[in-house]
């Protein structure tokens, strides 16, 4: 491997087959899944737990917070309780960019170089930046903006239209600027046998 190897730009040169691009992006979504999950299960129960330790201090019952409860007990309540959520959802947050980055750092030489391979050419993967950022920016001001989790489904939509693309368009069966096919490239160079005689 060269010193450019690992990185960006390096990776997209060439073609990539649709068999190739799936199992690779198959795999990693396992692994990333797996991940995810296991962080999500972490943190969702810290987190549930120290919200609940907060509520047994200040009383909470089903019916709400206890009426004989001071204003200032129950802005301390707030307070508590956001400090207790916030101290696990900013490190899911910082998970979630972080793997985000790191998805399309590794995934995205693959999609160009699927996008080279049926005949695009790779900015078309712009597209797949943009819609994973309106994902996820509106999924973070889903708290404070209406609507920003169904303006992010859209996002959503977006990457997985573009993942059918690249994943389900045959390769170009000729040559192109990026390289020989690697579907059909050992066709063109195998032996033309002749006619059988009559």
């Amino acid at each position: 491997m060269g010193k450019g190897s690992i990185g960006f730009s390096s990776r997209c040169s060439g073609r990539m087959r649709r068999s190739d691009f799936w199992n690779r992006i198959l795999a990693l979504n396992v692994l990333f899944g797996i991940a995810d999950r296991a962080l999500g299960v972490y943190y969702s129960s810290e987190m549930e737990t120290a919200v609940k330790a907060v509520e047994a201090k200040y009383g909470w019952s089903e019916q709400g917070l206890p009426p004989e409860m001071s204003d200032a007990q129950s802005l301390a309540y707030i307070q508590e309780t956001l400090s207790a959520s916030y101290g696990y959802l900013l490190p899911m947050v910082g998970w979630l960019l972080l793997t985000a980055v790191l998805y399309g750092w590794i995934t995205g030489p693959w999609y160009v170089r699927r996008l080279h391979d049926i005949g695009m050419t790779g900015k078309w993967f712009i597209l797949w930046v943009l819609a994973q950022i309106l994902y996820l920016g509106l999924l973070m001001l889903a708290p404070i903006v209406p609507y920003s989790t169904e303006l992010g489904g859209a996002g959503v939509v977006l990457v997985q239209i573009f993942l059918l693309c690249c994943g389900l368009i045959d390769s170009q069966y000729a040559a192109n600027r990026y390289g020989e096919s690697p579907k059909y490239g050992r066709f063109k160079k195998a032996q033309v046998l002749p006619p059988l005689p009559q």
